[in-house]
């Protein structure tokens, strides 16, 4: 079997796609449009240089033309909270006491054992339902889930 340069462009441009899927930048489908570009000069007989040149300037043109476009309708960067921050607002269970003299307590929000502090007058003990109200490094801020309740 003789692939045929085209036919690798081709592929390429079909696996950078399927990559795309697992990732939710649209970098690799930039690259993906390039491989089509480069195929498709491939397909009509131009060389390897005009097949590159092909290439890089679609990428290019994806990344300045098309990406910030597909990103914007795909609403990235528009208040989409990720990692720890998204555990903001989160309820939680005081796993070890929260003392706020001293620093140190422990707690559980989706699942996960963090390092609690509070900014409340008094320790929170085990067992005691919190809401994090922000992030701190590794460290989750808390407060009572009562307090928070009465406020609203």
């Amino acid at each position: 079997m003789h692939l045929e340069p085209w036919h690798v462009w081709t592929i390429v441009a079909l696996v950078l796609v399927i990559g795309e899927t697992a990732t939710a930048g649209f970098l690799l489908a930039c690259f993906a449009l390039g491989a089509l570009a480069a195929g498709l000069v491939s397909y009509w007989h131009g060389d390897l240089t005009l097949q590159l040149v092909a290439f890089s300037a679609a990428s290019l043109a994806g990344f300045w033309g098309v990406r910030p476009f597909a990103l914007k309708a795909l609403g990235h960067g528009q208040g989409l909270k990720t990692n720890a921050e998204a555990l903001v607002g989160k309820p939680g269970v005081v796993l070890e006491r929260v003392d706020p003299a001293s620093g140190k307590g422990r707690v559980k929000v989706e699942g996960e054992d963090w390092w609690g502090v509070t900014e409340a007058g008094r320790a929170l003990e085990p067992g005691e339902r919190v809401v994090v109200l922000a992030v701190d490094g590794t460290r989750l801020v808390v407060e009572p889930e009562a307090a928070i309740m009465r406020e609203e």
